[in-house]
């Protein structure tokens, strides 16, 4: 049976990071599953939604589930970047009320019917009206056009801005948005696909509830946390070096404000899995926390 490793912590903590480089030593596939959340969260700010609004961040996950849609076909199995193969990012990629806004021809950040000349499918049936009650994401077997892929929607650079890391937050705390996302993790954790014609031997998640909610079954849990102070002034770090005016301060008071209402929310909270390994990286350098991850695994596989 395919194994499954979940990985779970809060914000900067060092746990991306250190799937990505457990997922290339040990040849699994690796999905960040807060890209999902802060993919659906940057479409409801685009249309000028509110991520607290329930009705706007659902309608955000449709106009992301269309974008998707729009770059598979539907009868093979999910692979390439969002299976790892996006790398050279810092961790954590991490945590509208009318029709004209997310309805059928609303502006999203590549409009459906011309994403590419020669996507898969590219109708703007993919998009329903906002006055439709959103649908559940199916989650199909289904792999990647050649024109864009889901590598390229879900690696927008956009998405590392702190504004849309605490709208995801938000987002991800919205019940209804949560059960629409459930079923596409819980398929990639199943079905990791293959790379360069070999099939995966597993498959490796990161999140907020992967070892609690996604995966119960996991072969391995860790938690990789980190003190707050510390995780600022990572993530500090991590924005001034691209560019944007963080200071340490503001960092750690939004981080601070994030853990609580990721800690305290109904569905799904960020939480420690009963059978969960903790792994406090707060004094170990990525190196170090690897290996030490790496042991920890290896020794129950």
């Amino acid at each position: 049976m395919n194994k499954i490793i979940a990985i779970d912590g809060p914000a900067a903590s060092g746990k991306g990071t250190l799937a990505r480089r457990l997922a290339d030593t040990l040849g699994y596939a690796y999905l960040d599953t807060g890209s999902l959340y802060r993919a659906a969260a940057f479409e409801v700010l685009e249309a000028g939604g509110s991520p607290d609004n329930e009705h706007d961040a659902l309608t955000g996950v449709q106009t992301l589930q269309a974008k998707l849609r729009a770059v598979i076909s539907s009868d093979s199995i999910l692979h390439s970047a969002i299976h790892g193969d996006v790398k050279g990012q810092s961790e954590d990629a991490a945590e509208v009320d009318t029709e004209d806004r997310f309805g059928a021809g609303a502006r999203i950040e590549e409009i459906e019917t011309e994403i590419k000349a020669d996507t898969v499918h590219h109708s703007s049936s993919f998009i329903q009206p906002a006055t439709h009650a959103p649908q559940p994401f199916s989650a199909p077997h289904v792999t990647l056009c050649k024109s864009q892929s889901v590598s390229e929607i879900l690696s927008n650079p956009a998405f590392r801005e702190e504004r849309v890391g605490d709208a995801a937050s938000k987002v991800a705390a919205v019940i209804a948005v949560r059960e629409m996302l459930i079923a596409l993790q819980r398929d990639f954790a199943q079905n990791p696909g293959e790379h360069d014609g070999a099939p995966y031997k597993g498959a490796i998640l990161d999140g907020r509830d992967i070892g609690s909610v996604i995966c119960p079954d996991a072969d391995v849990k860790l938690y990789i946390t980190a003190s707050d102070k510390i995780r600022a002034g990572r993530r500090t770090k991590e924005l001034q070096s691209k560019g944007i005016g963080a200071t340490y301060d503001a960092v750690l008071r939004d981080m601070r404000v994030r853990d609580e209402r990721d800690s305290k929310r109904q569905a799904a909270p960020l939480t420690r899995a009963k059978d969960a390994i903790v792994l406090d990286t707060s004094d170990l350098s990525p190196d170090e926390a690897f290996e030490k991850a790496l042991k920890i695994v290896r020794g129950r596989l």
